[in-house]
């Protein structure tokens, strides 16, 4: 249909209520399909409803098994099992556990405490859990998500309050997939390692140590890990058992034999293995796998024990390569995922330089190869990629300065906690009568002391003192600032290099940064500020980042073609910008004209 009639007014609503309609489609099924990773990007309701009939095919299931493994087909009988399962899992095991609890641990908190921890959850505390809960998270039987209890808390307070506080009624502790706060986790974890403790100082669990200052230790906790350390004879066998026994009993969770481990020195009988594991019940032997991406057990050919990090960074850039990301999706996969890759392992070991350079290469590739087998060419040097934002760069990661930086983290830990169990290791068998800022490295020792040791050096040279009493200073030699102690403290170390005098493995990877790239070039010459100009602009990622490239002259095409065709009001001539750069410059302030804009906003962004 068409009118004569030129109806500007109309035209506008008929398009202000177009877009409207358009960004409601787009907010429901972009809330239908849960996606709550994407915060900027194209409009694009196609996306999220292939999305949304993706995560459906993979949620939807028409068979399940029992608790005998028998299959089960029908809707009702699924629901049934289904309630049965969680029922089970939320309701408690008999069983006395306070007794075993006084065992362990001792009060921490006061009876006035523990009555408020026991109070029925206030109006206040369920508005606070509301709004922590994201307000695209699954929906409720109801079919109503969070965000619609968040819009109309006014509304229905007083029902979501009564209801919250007629169901807060807790049947049982905590056991591996609840989906309770960590933290209370951790506390029932303070019971087995109250266990552990009590068991060493009464020798029942003797535990092992590294060397003769070392201390003995019986177990380790690490998230919903354990490790426990015991000799291979009866007593120590049946006092862990027993402490197994009794924190079940007190905590409700059970041990999994099918997926726990035990290690042996290589010095023991194989009949006493036999015998060990099965009192234990536990028949793997570890050692052979890994454990946040390290060999639970290795050898002196380092190269070896590094190479899987490689693989694993490419095996994963060719996974994303296949998504056929923009350039703003690929430096936030390579910043939050590919670089985060060896990061566990640079924290303990120092990784060869070789393989520092193979690392990079791996990223290299994976940022300018336009997809998997395509080889692109890398029109920015790497050493000016690492560079700050502020100096041109885009923020990448020096594989071998970070590797430093976190060594040296490990150094200031040891060196400003030496009562933490780490550095109590360490001295004990390293320098228990040295300083670890004077002590060299033996002639054998394990590679992961070598690294820290390299941090150590690093950290040295931007290390000072905070003058307390002053005792401990050298006023001719040392580094120092006067902060005198109304107490009468001891003098405290601190990093120069930060203003609260505390390392930070950002602060530690710029001063590796400059020590090893010192030939790092300079970026060509830019009268703007990076942050002010670029980074701070109000446009999509994905157009920053094309800008980045056209200023660092990344890009094969001729200059003048990105002006030839922008509709621009102004004293901006094309044909008299010598170059991008003061082409941006002025584009800054030239006024853009319809159909892409409003004559009140600026051609840049």
């Amino acid at each position: 249909m068409t009118s004569p009639n030129n109806d500007s007014d109309l035209l506008n609503h008929i398009n202000s209520e177009l877009k409207s309609a358009y960004l409601e489609e787009e907010a429901f099924w972009k809330q239908k399909s849960r996606n709550l990773w994407l915060s900027l990007g194209d409009r694009n309701s196609g996306y999220f409803h292939a999305v949304t009939k993706g995560r459906n095919a993979v949620n939807n299931f028409s068979v399940i098994e029992n608790a005998d493994g028998e299959p089960v087909f029908t809707e009702k009988e699924i629901t049934g099992k289904l309630v049965d399962y969680f029922k089970g899992l939320f309701t408690t095991v008999p069983g006395e556990r306070k007794q075993i609890v006084a065992q362990a641990i001792s009060p921490k908190i006061s009876t006035l405490e523990n009555e408020a921890l026991l109070q029925t959850p206030s109006a206040a505390e369920v508005y606070s859990a509301l709004l922590a809960i994201h307000p695209d998270k699954a929906p409720g039987p109801d079919w109503f998500s969070a965000s619609f209890f968040q819009a109309n808390w006014p509304t229905i307070r007083a029902d979501i309050v009564s209801e919250i506080q007629g169901l807060v009624k807790p049947q049982r502790g905590i056991r591996q997939g609840d989906p309770l706060s960590p933290y209370i986790f951790i506390m029932c974890s303070e019971v087995l390692s109250g266990l552990c403790r009590k068991a060493q100082e009464e020798k029942r669990l003797q535990g092992i140590r590294v060397a003769t200052h070392c201390p003995s230790i019986n177990h380790l906790l690490f998230a919903d890990d354990t490790l426990f350390f015991c000799r291979t004879n009866p007593k120590n066998v049946s006092a862990l058992l027993k402490i197994l026994s009794l924190y079940e009993t007190a905590s409700g969770q059970r041990i999994n034999p099918q997926k726990s481990g035990i290690t042996f020195s290589h010095q023991a009988p194989l009949m006493l293995k036999e015998k060990i594991k099965t009192e234990l019940g536990i028949e793997k032997e570890g050692g052979a796998g890994k454990y946040l991406g390290v060999p639970e057990h290795f050898g002196q050919k380092k190269r070896d024990l590094f190479t899987s990090i490689v693989d694993r960074i490419r095996q994963r850039a060719v996974r994303y390569a296949t998504r056929y990301l923009s350039p703003a999706g690929k430096m936030t996969l390579l910043k939050s995922v590919l670089e985060a890759i060896p990061n566990h392992t640079m924290q303990c070991f120092k990784l060869p330089q070789s393989l520092c350079k193979r690392i990079q290469s791996a990223l290299t590739r994976f940022w300018w190869d336009p997809k998997a087998g395509d080889r692109g060419m890398a029109l920015v040097a790497w050493n000016t990629m690492v560079k700050s934002k502020s100096d041109g760069g885009l923020e990448f990661r020096d594989i071998q300065s970070f590797n430093d930086a976190l060594l040296a983290k490990v150094s200031w830990r040891i060196l400003t906690s030496p009562s933490c169990l780490l550095a109590r290791v360490l001295a004990g068998k390293y320098f228990h009568d040295q300083d670890i800022l004077t002590v060299q490295p033996p002639a054998a020792c394990s590679h992961g002391w070598r690294g820290i040791l390299i941090g150590r050096d690093m950290l040295k040279e931007h290390l000072g003192w905070a003058i307390g009493d002053g005792q401990s200073a050298l006023a001719w030699q040392d580094s120092w600032s006067i902060k005198p102690s109304k107490w009468g403290g001891a003098d405290k170390r601190i990093l120069c290099k930060q203003a609260s005098g505390i390392y930070t493995a950002k602060t530690g990877y710029y001063a590796a940064l400059e020590k090893n790239k010192p030939d790092i070039p300079v970026a060509q010459e830019y009268s703007h500020d990076w942050i002010k100009d670029l980074w701070s602009v109000k446009m999509a990622p994905k157009l920053k980042l094309l800008l980045w490239k056209i200023l660092h002259e990344a890009l094969p095409v001729v200059e003048l073609l990105v002006w030839k065709l922008a509709p621009y009001a102004g004293d901006l001539d094309a044909l008299q910008v010598p170059s991008f750069e003061m082409g941006w410059r002025r584009a800054l302030n030239a006024d853009v004209l319809p159909p892409i804009g409003l004559s009140d906003c600026h051609l840049a962004p």
